[in-house]
């Protein structure tokens, strides 16, 4: 290569005429035979300067040329263009900035279209509470979610409407709750729990009306044993030995260890083996009384 073409006078004519993209290639060779020319290194710093300078002004003049997006609110194709210039220019901060302040009005105009979505739906919703569809408005809100999944507004629209059919159902179930039995209030209870699990209210409600389950299981269990004793009871005393052994021995099948039915099981069961006995002497007494 012939180095007298990157002497320092020839590039130095390079740098006056303006061709600093040749500049700064012939500078980068010339240091690499010369790399402690003082006058060489502030050149080169000179030159990058100046392109520097020139690719800024290139850049100005790119992002310029879309400056009409703006007044067309056209967002999206903004920040595309945005984009694609910033390859160019990664650390240029006025650009950074634009970029900065179209994602921040892409971001409200997209809350503002969830909002008027969400201000839809929540009518209809509103209206099909009021005529007490509250099935039907918890499956509209549910199919509204699923065609706005990334809308915060309807996520939260489907817990409220849910919650808000819980209430309303406890309300006007209010008598039928305080007079109703155990059992069938439980099942009411736990089918709103199913309904939205996460909702405290209900929770606690699920809560307390499990022990007071548990609790009237107890009592029916030792209401029936108690008849269940009693029965017996009357039917020994009656004389109704057969019966009393079948009373006692269908209490044993629930409570095996029961004293008072094994106790009147064997009553029963002598009572019912001396009837036997006397029957059979009747008749044998009876029959000698033909011979």
């Amino acid at each position: 290569m012939n180095t007298q073409i990157y002497s320092f006078d020839n590039i130095l004519k390079l740098y006056k005429a303006n061709n600093f993209n040749e500049c700064f290639n012939a500078l980068q060779f010339y240091l690499t035979h010369n790399p402690k020319d003082l006058k060489a290194i502030k050149l080169l710093q000179k030159v990058k300067k100046q392109i520097l300078k020139t690719n800024i002004a290139k850049i100005e003049e790119a992002i310029k040329r879309f400056d009409h997006l703006w007044k067309q609110k056209k967002y999206p194709e903004l920040l595309q263009a945005y984009l694609e210039i910033q390859k160019f220019a990664p650390d240029y901060i006025p650009l950074q900035k634009k970029i900065e302040k179209v994602y921040k009005l892409l971001q409200k105009n997209n809350q503002d279209q969830n909002y008027l979505e969400f201000k839809k739906i929540k009518d209809v919703v509103e209206v099909k509470i009021s005529n007490n569809e509250l099935t039907d408005s918890i499956k509209f809100v549910e199919e509204a979610f699923l065609k706005n999944p990334n809308n915060p507004l309807v996520k939260k629209l489907v817990l409220e409407t849910k919650r808000n059919t819980i209430d309303i159902k406890l309300k006007q179930n209010r008598k039928a709750i305080k007079q109703g039995n155990i059992p069938k209030i439980y099942d009411f209870i736990k089918s709103l729990y199913e309904l939205e699990p996460t909702y405290y209210k209900i929770q606690t409600l699920l809560v307390k009306y499990h022990g007071l389950l548990r609790k009237y299981y107890e009592n029916q269990k030792y209401v029936y044993l108690k008849d269940s004793m009693q029965q017996i009871k009357v039917l020994y005393n009656k004389s109704e030995f057969q019966k009393c052994l079948q009373a006692s021995n269908e209490l044993l099948r629930t409570t095996v260890y029961n004293n008072f039915a094994n106790k009147y099981k064997i009553k029963a069961e002598n009572a019912i083996v001396d009837e036997n006995f006397k029957t059979s002497y009747q008749k044998l007494e009876n029959y000698l009384k033909t011979i």
